[in-house]
């Protein structure tokens, strides 16, 4: 069975264009920015060099970007979840329940 090409065009034009029709952006800017720094960061120090340093530059450019995009003081949150850490308490959530 042979597909028919001029079918093709309005599905593609379709699918091309839906963003103007809904809140989707036209662009990826946001994820661009969103790991800009991750990228600018990994160019400078050439990475971790460990299974065990990249789980730790992962989690903490995680926090990072979660605490940005909610408002919350990144230093706040890294030193509530020290407190919390080193007085046996329950360290603060950035998951919203």
């Amino acid at each position: 069975m042979e597909r028919q090409r001029g079918n093709l065009l309005p599905v593609t034009l379709f699918l091309t264009f839906r963003f103007i029709e809904s809140n989707i952006p036209p662009t990826n800017n946001l994820a661009e920015q969103t790991i800009c720094k991750v990228v600018i960061d990994r160019k400078v120090t050439q990475g971790a060099r460990s299974d065990w340093g990249n789980r730790r530059q992962k989690r903490f450019w995680s926090v990072l970007a979660t605490c940005e995009q909610r408002g919350a003081n990144v230093t706040s949150f890294l030193k509530n979840c020290v407190d919390a850490l080193l007085h046996g308490r329950t360290p603060p959530q950035l998951i919203l329940n």
